[in-house]
């Protein structure tokens, strides 16, 4: 082989070389975060399940409040009505 072929093989192969080791760093980074989001995921379901049994909650006592409510009401007609 003449000194320039030699030239251009090392060329090829440091290139190539370079190449490989870039894509591993990339592949790795990109595995990282995956791995990040898939976590992320998984915290913010279980935000949500927290959220939504809490508004779920808040909704049941609403209800109660208003039927209570409105009992309390009807008492408050029935007691202004006797005074009258």
């Amino acid at each position: 082989m003449s000194t320039t072929e030699t030239v251009l093989l090392y060329t090829i192969t440091i290139c190539l070389a370079t190449l490989t080791l870039f894509t591993i760093a990339v592949v790795v980074a990109l595995l990282k975060l995956i791995f990040s989001v898939h976590k992320l995921v998984e915290r913010s379901e279980t935000v949500i399940e927290s959220v939504e049994t809490a508004v779920k909650s808040y909704r049941d006592a609403q209800g109660r409040r208003a039927f209570f409510k409105f009992i309390r009401n009807i008492y408050k007609m029935s007691h202004k009505g006797k005074k009258g």
